[in-house]
């Protein structure tokens, strides 16, 4: 039995092309949950490659990119919703087609769960509230989300993901301020290179974003342009801004001799002490929003 073409299917029906470009950059920001990815896989960089974390987390954008230029080619080839699945089906095979579609279920619903268990314990260990209570809230919101369908989604990602850009913009301005604009030097310090592979490995777990783009390939206006755009933006967007954060973390620590115990800093209590509880209040905010979006993701 001879495989589809692709172009028969393009005859079928699809969904109504609403989304533009921005639409969905904002949406896959949001989804990459941009401070949540700071918190875990940037500080974690920053630990394994000490000042030259915010380089590694570069590194590590660069090699997603790579991946991501291969995205960009088939988004460019293939129009229609499915993403992955459609990728593998009709380059390759049915049923790698198949597989390949259930094992990106399975990654998204990972991903989603672990930027709500995320969001949960930022909230619970600054608050105090029952992570239950913040878990099921989160889950009740996003399901509330899903139901109302994409437009809606897509409404609340771009005001959301707009916020949480500017905030965390604003976070690092404002810890590179406090330190009269003093900038260190990252290549100054020497580095072990083992460490700095695993400091890349993390650095490339944060601008994952735009795996969520694909799927919605079919809803895309100018489809081909769009998708293959919105992923080396959201690549480059989501690994820069998070490099930009760490090295204004790593420069405040520096700048107030706190380098040296680097692992005993609770950096949610850091934003409180040295930036105030304003802070403090619109950084919760972009964890819930991580965690809504994660899952929305």
């Amino acid at each position: 039995m001879s495989k589809p073409s692709i172009n028969e299917q393009q005859k079928t029906r699809e969904p109504e092309r609403h989304l533009s470009f921005l639409d969905i950059v904002f949406l896959s920001m949001g989804g990459q949950s941009p401070f949540l990815s700071i918190l875990t896989y940037g500080l974690a960089a920053f630990l394994y490659a000490g000042l030259f974390g915010p380089i590694a987390i570069i590194l590590g954008t660069l090699l997603v990119l790579i991946n991501g230029l291969v995205v960009y080619e088939l988004s460019k080839r293939f129009t229609k919703e499915g993403g992955y699945y459609t990728y593998a089906f009709y380059s390759l095979t049915k049923r790698l087609g198949f597989e390949t579609g259930w094992l990106y279920v399975f990654y998204s619903l990972t991903y989603g769960v672990a930027y709500i268990l995320g969001a949960t314990y930022v909230i619970y260990h600054v608050l105090g509230i029952s992570p239950w209570i913040v878990g099921l809230g989160i889950v009740g919101i996003t399901s509330i989300f899903a139901i109302l369908g994409i437009r809606v989604s897509t409404k609340y990602a771009i005001v959301a993901a707009s916020l949480e850009i500017a905030v965390m913009t604003t976070l690092a301005f404002l810890f590179i301020q406090s330190t009269h604009f003093y900038f260190y030097n990252p290549f100054s310090v020497h580095i072990n290179f083992s460490k700095l592979a695993f400091a890349i490995l993390f650095g490339s777990s944060i601008p994952t974003g735009y795996g969520s783009i694909t799927p919605i390939s079919g809803e895309a206006k100018n489809a081909r342009k769009t998708i293959s755009r919105a992923i080396i933006t959201v690549i480059l967007l989501g690994g820069l801004l998070a490099a930009f954060d760490v090295y204004a973390i790593g420069d405040h620590l520096v700048y107030f001799h706190l380098i040296s115990n680097v692992t005993k800093i609770d950096i949610l209590n850091l934003i409180k002490d040295r930036l105030g509880i304003v802070t403090l209040v619109f950084v919760l905010f972009a964890s819930i929003n991580d965690g809504i979006l994660g899952a929305l993701a």
